[in-house]
């Protein structure tokens, strides 16, 4: 069948701004050909759950490469923990043969593209220098000797050359691209001969954010008395109680030269043009005038009807669910009506494994079933023919069965315009739920998924979950009241499930029909177990019950079969039965059980005796009175059975 090509890319935290706007830069590329984007993203947090991190870092086992034709991995935005980018590396490397490119990391096997660091580090240092007058500028790179670090420390020095500033190492501090370094580095400052700078540049968002805490607890204020600025834009700093001016890293570029060399491999003599612009963020931080809508950028994150909304109660709303159809019914609603959320996007759907609610789920081999459910497969409001009028088409799948390698029904196909898909696993912890696809189609506009929609797949994991256990707590409750009312050598229900059946099978009696109990005995148990040992009247019981348990009315709406003792047995027959088919019951078990000694494979034989009563829903007795009466019977049927036996065994004393 023929099918859109896919380009496969395999990135962490697709919602922050790098990652964002690189899949913006390869999705336009691609659409341009015709072709599609996959991309199996991760929301890794550092310092998260280590079971959280483990079950996001399984996305990359979502990717049939049956149905990639390209791969792209950022393995920098991937390492939640230490060997997250070399797993996704090597899982690539073994399962791919096309065309492979890395990003920012030196990969055997795979085309490299480095975003150039130097010029964009030396751009933000420049505007210091070029804006504000500063000369004196103190750097905090990152962990020395770290690729990243080291091109980003070349770029400050680069911009003082140019500017014939000379270089102090003084000035130069390296630290650990997280928040624990800045305390140190400010201290070191302010105890220096020099003192502090007119302005401290950092390689990325994050030491920012350290250095201006740690500045502000001294009193020192920002951009007053020191002007504070980043690198990277990472989403870490940008609004909120940390306003850093920062530098994007230079995606387009990277992208750029990625895509051109996918073209290539492909056969394409139209190729990208390599774009290289960089883009500063200004923010408070160093001083510049900032515009008031920028500078309160999220500020309207708590409106009456937002995601963020106090009266947003959705994760308290779906783990209400009693069952899956209505879950997903309140997922698609949060997805629809939350104000300024997902509305941009094109489809939305939740593939789940099959098993996803049992209590044994994840025994099969990998992290997904063979066959997945398509539990939601909607498409979003889009312009319609007639007046500018919206469709709106919501589809539960909950009965579709599909084969996992398609990822859904329909995937690739090309009566659909070219698509960029956004694959997260759907998971609490290591349990694995399946994975829900977001996607943007050409006519969508440059959205792609923000913080909310994180924060909105870990509710709707949480939900699952939520449901999961609802569902196993029933199937755990189920299977001990089972046990409650089975018996554990025979199978049969016990004295318990006699008790609660019996009273229900008499109240279930409808006009015309009849009601028969049957009531068994073995003979001489007790005398089997004396003389030959437990084992062999276990075999008495085992062989009894498979007698009797079998259908006898054929015509009967309920048959069912009982060990209420030791050697006592009971049939519950109801439906449209005669007292001559209860008579020919216990006729037939007595001839199976005579044909069963007669073959002479046991020391000792088997006999059973019956008796039986009719009854219709006006003649009905008390459980008791029924007892007694077919016990009665079944007493006058084991005097013959003894007399045309012969089978009288005394008891020992």
């Amino acid at each position: 069948m023929e099918r859109r090509k896919c380009i496969g890319v395999f990135l962490g935290q697709p919602n922050l701004p790098f990652q964002a706007d690189l899949l913006k830069h390869i999705r336009n590329h691609a659409f341009s050909v015709g072709s599609n984007v996959a991309v199996f993203s991760a929301m890794i947090y550092t310092g998260a759950y280590e079971n959280f991190q483990e079950g996001e870092s399984q996305n990359v086992s979502l990717a049939n490469f049956d149905t990639i034709d390209a791969v792209i991995v950022v393995p920098d935005t991937l390492q939640a923990s230490e060997n997250d980018a070399k797993n996704v590396l090597e899982y690539v490397s073994n399962n791919f043969s096309g065309p492979k490119v890395v990003l920012d990391m030196e990969a055997e096997g795979y085309q490299q593209f480095f975003c150039d660091d130097k010029d964009s580090s030396a751009y933000i240092v420049s505007h210091l220098i070029e804006k504000h007058n500063c000369s004196d500028i103190a750097y905090m790179s990152g962990i020395q000797g770290h690729p990243h670090s080291m091109i980003r420390l070349d770029g400050y020095y680069k911009a003082l050359e140019e500017h014939n500033i000379p270089i102090d190492e003084s000035r130069v501090f390296f630290g650990d691209f997280w928040y624990n370094e800045g305390e140190r580095v400010v201290e070191e400052l302010i105890q220096s001969e020099k003192g502090l700078p007119e302005a401290i540049a950092c390689a990325n968002d994050a030491m920012a954010v350290s250095v201006y805490r740690a500045l502000e607890k001294r009193g020192i204020k920002i951009p007053e008395d020191i002007l504070v600025v980043g690198f990277d834009h990472s989403g870490n700093a940008s609004g909120g109680d940390f306003p850093i001016t920062s530098v994007m890293r230079n995606s387009g570029e990277i992208a750029d030269r990625a895509m051109s060399y996918i073209f290539n491999e492909w056969g394409l003599t139209e190729l990208p043009k390599i774009n290289k612009e960089e883009c500063l963020v200004i923010n408070k931080s160093c001083g510049c005038k900032v515009e008031k809508k920028q500078e309160y950028q999220i500020a309207n994150a708590n409106t009456l009807d937002g995601f963020h909304s106090v009266y947003n109660f959705m994760l308290e709303d779906m783990i209400s669910s009693d069952d899956l159809h209505a879950c997903i019914w309140k997922i698609d609603w949060y997805a629809s009506n939350v104000a300024n959320f997902l509305n941009d996007y094109s489809k939305l759907r939740i593939c789940l494994c099959d098993d996803w609610n049992s209590l044994r789920a994840q025994s099969h081999e990998g992290l997904f079933t063979e066959h997945m459910i398509l539990a939601l497969d909607k498409q979003n409001r889009q312009p319609g023919d007639k007046n500018g009028d919206y469709i709106k088409d919501i589809r539960f799948m909950a009965n579709t069965v599909f084969d996992r390698k398609e990822y859904f029904p329909g995937f690739g196909s090309i009566e659909e315009p070219p698509q960029i898909y956004y694959f997260n696993v759907l998971h609490f912890g290591k349990n694995c739920f399946g994975y829900i696809i977001l996607s943007y189609g050409t006519d969508c506009s440059d959205h792609v998924y923000d913080d909310d929609y994180v924060m909105w797949v870990r509710k709707v994991n949480a939900s699952l979950e939520s449901l999961r256990r609802q569902y196993a707590v029933e199937e755990l409750y189920k299977a001990a009241e089972e046990r409650a009312i089975t018996d554990t050598m025979t199978g049969l229900f016990n004295r318990n499930g006699y008790n609660k059946m019996l009273l229900e099978m008499i109240h279930d009696i409808k006009e015309n029909e009849k009601f028969a109990f049957l009531f068994f005995d073995n003979n001489g148990l007790k005398f089997i177990n004396d003389t030959y040992g437990h084992i062999a009247g276990d075999d008495v019981i085992c062989q009894t019950t498979r007698i009797i348990s079998k259908p006898y009315f054929p015509t009967a709406r309920k048959e069912m079969n009982f060990r209420i003792g030791g050697d006592e047995y009971v049939k519950l027959v109801l439906g449209d039965i005669t007292g001559d088919m209860a008579s020919e019951c216990i006729n037939k078990i007595q001839k199976e059980l005579n044909r069963i000694n007669a073959e002479g494979k046991r020391k000792y034989p088997i006999y059973v005796a019956g008796g039986y009563q009719m009854y219709t829903a006006d003649t009905i007795m008390s459980p008791d009175e029924i007892m007694k009466s077919a016990d009665e019977q079944m007493y006058v049927n084991k005097k013959i059975v003894k007399e045309m036996t012969g089978f009288r065994p005394v008891r020992k004393k």
